[in-house]
């Protein structure tokens, strides 16, 4: 598959369990067994975890080779809007609609998602790489004249080259290490949809998947 952009560095989120559930002040919901809680699994990032045992180049190597989608997640900041670009966005659920991502906990964007503000995800196809770069790209003018872009009426930036954008309200968070861990509920979908071929990132650049290839 043939690159479309430079290397980019971005950060690749974790996913958590999907069967427990957390609030940020910190009580938790299991779907496994009664009794079970997630810091059992999760310990504090100061005590002993399994990062002893792995080592995390290995980790970050393992998952450097893995292929995700891109995504571009916007919201309405304290300070004007905030968005980044994520390869960590996965689908949860249908009934009801929902996804999950992961961010690093000091991200911008960590401040409106703990605040339970609306966001939208945005779904890049293969046209978009040039601005999941941008959104990825440290000190960047995400938002500058480049970007084509305009604030709805509940005050999301959205961005208006994208065709499939999701409309989301936070439902939970969790901290896990260095990250943010966030399940969000899809309640709208804006744009016209996927146009062209698909968006992959792997080894560090994006590549292009054909429409319809089943790759």
């Amino acid at each position: 598959m043939p690159a479309l952009a430079k290397r980019t560095r971005f950060r690749r989120g974790s996913l958590a369990d999907r069967t427990t559930e957390s609030t940020s002040s910190g009580s938790q919901k299991a779907g496994t067994q009664p009794g079970f809680r997630f810091e059992d699994v999760w310990m504090d990032r100061n005590q002993s975890t399994a990062a002893d045992v792995v080592d995390p180049a290995a980790f970050r190597r393992a998952f450097r080779g893995h292929p995700s989608g891109v995504a571009i997640i916007t919201a309405g900041g304290p300070d004007g809007p905030v968005g980044v670009t994520a390869s960590s966005v996965a689908s949860v659920s249908t009934r009801p609609p929902a996804l999950s991502f992961s961010i690093a906990e000091n991200s911008r964007l960590a401040v409106p998602i703990r605040h339970r503000r609306s966001l939208l995800v945005h779904l890049l196809d293969s046209r978009d790489a040039d601005l999941g770069a941008r959104f990825a790209e440290p000190g960047a003018s995400r938002f500058g004249q480049e970007t084509r872009w305009r604030l709805t009426d509940r005050g999301e930036p959205h961005l208006l080259d994208v065709g499939t954008v999701l409309r989301c309200t936070v439902h939970r968070t969790l901290d896990v290490g260095d990250a943010l861990l966030v399940g969000a509920l899809v309640v709208g979908m804006l744009g016209p949809g996927h146009d062209g071929d698909r968006l992959a990132y792997v080894e560090r650049r994006y590549h292009s998947i054909p429409a319809g290839s089943g790759a």
